[in-house]
């Protein structure tokens, strides 16, 4: 439809901002776009510019909306994915990020052993052993601030001496003088940035989005294709209503949340979310732990329960189907896929064009190794068709 709705669009069009609006707001989202550089940067920005350009026009911004956006360049998430991420930035990518830097914090505790310094309100380390993780550490300086002279590490090196905040340190055994890393500190402060983000991402969203698609008007520049009307029931890994305001009204569950609620932003589980093995310091970032806080799985464990149900009095010659459409099937939801799959007896995945096909095969696999995968693929009778274009 010409959406603006990919983390790289955002990402995009927030940096914009940020350059172009430093001491007053634009007057509409169509000056804010109306800007060739940024146009020539995205092509589904340009897209949705072109196609959109007179509805954006009414669309104003509030002050209040306008200094959230701003606050988002102080942002150690939104810097680093400004710095670090690839293009085109995915919504898959997004979340492999977020991964990667819990994965190096994690490496950073489990590696970083802190000593203090008498007279000082921080504890050194040193950099220098772990050199990727170190390079990501430093794009999150929340935590610590540079050496300097007066401040000298043990050995008395100061080139590679960084120093702990003493907030975000911990005396143990208490009275010891000896500290560490307090990790449970500074990964709440890291999921607090994150969770700001999730925030400016929802107002941009509902700004460049969901504002868009409320207007009356709206209906009749957007394509439109009968094939969505055919379903009881819709999971939607979404974060805006485009679907119901252009499609149908029937059940529609947004498992991720969505941008009238709060916006499920994280990581997939993995065995340290096993009891044998559970490590709490990162549960704040799964999105099985996000969706339980936030309830938005309250709606899909019904489905699930009504599916059972179904499955469980339904006549020899039913058959319970699910039609896959628009998502890539990558392992950062795998804990969703394999429920709804168990629960189905016959797959229609669709795609775009051979790339998409291979990807989506590829991900499968991934999830369910080559042996499960073929015996999945025999008894759900799955089914790949490619996307055809609306005319």
């Amino acid at each position: 439809h010409g959406l603006p709705t990919a983390y790289i669009n955002f990402i995009h069009v927030i940096n914009h901002f940020h350059n172009k609006y430093k001491d007053s707001r634009p007057n509409n989202l169509e000056d804010c776009l109306n800007d060739s550089r940024l146009l020539q940067s995205d092509y589904t920005i340009k897209n949705s510019f072109n196609k959109y350009r007179e509805l954006y026009k009414e669309i104003k911004l509030s002050l209040e909306e306008y200094q959230r956006i701003m606050k988002l360049k102080d942002n150690y998430w939104f810097k680093y994915f400004t710095k670090c991420c690839p293009e085109p930035l995915t919504w898959i990518d997004f979340e492999k990020e977020i991964l990667y830097v819990i994965r190096c914090f994690d490496e950073f505790f489990k590696s970083k052993k802190h000593v203090s310094i008498h007279g000082h309100d921080y504890i050194s380390f040193k950099l220098g052993s772990h050199l990727i993780v170190d390079n990501v550490i430093a794009n999150f300086n929340f935590f610590y601030v540079a050496g300097n002279s007066e401040a000298l590490c043990d050995d008395g090196s100061i080139h590679t001496a960084k120093y702990i905040k003493k907030q975000y340190i911990l005396e143990t055994p208490p009275l010891s003088d000896f500290y560490i890393t307090n990790k449970e500190k500074i990964s709440e402060a890291l999921y607090e940035q994150l969770n700001e983000l999730s925030n400016g991402l929802k107002l941009y969203l509902t700004l460049f989005v969901s504002k868009l698609i409320s207007q009356t008007n709206y209906i009749d520049v957007a394509d439109t294709e009968d094939f969505f009307n055919h379903f009881d029931s819709v999971i939607s890994f979404n974060y805006t209503n485009t679907f119901e305001a252009l499609y149908s009204s029937k059940s529609c569950f947004h498992i991720h949340g969505s941008v009238d609620k709060t916006l499920i932003l994280g990581v997939n589980p993995s065995n340290v979310d096993e009891l044998d093995e559970l490590d709490n310091t990162f549960i704040m970032f799964k999105k099985y732990y996000q969706r339980v806080i936030n309830k938005t799985d309250l709606s899909y464990n019904q489905l699930k329960r009504n599916l059972q149900f179904i499955i469980e009095n339904r006549l020899d010659s039913e058959i319970n189907s699910i039609t896959v459409f628009g998502h890539s099937l990558d392992k950062t939801d795998e804990d969703i896929i394999t429920e709804l799959f168990q629960l189905s007896d016959k797959i229609t995945i669709y795609y775009y064009k051979d790339s998409g096909l291979q990807s989506v095969v590829k991900n499968l696999i991934s999830i369910y190794g080559k042996k499960a995968f073929s015996e999945i693929r025999y008894e759900k009778n799955i089914d790949f068709l490619p996307i055809q274009p609306i005319t």
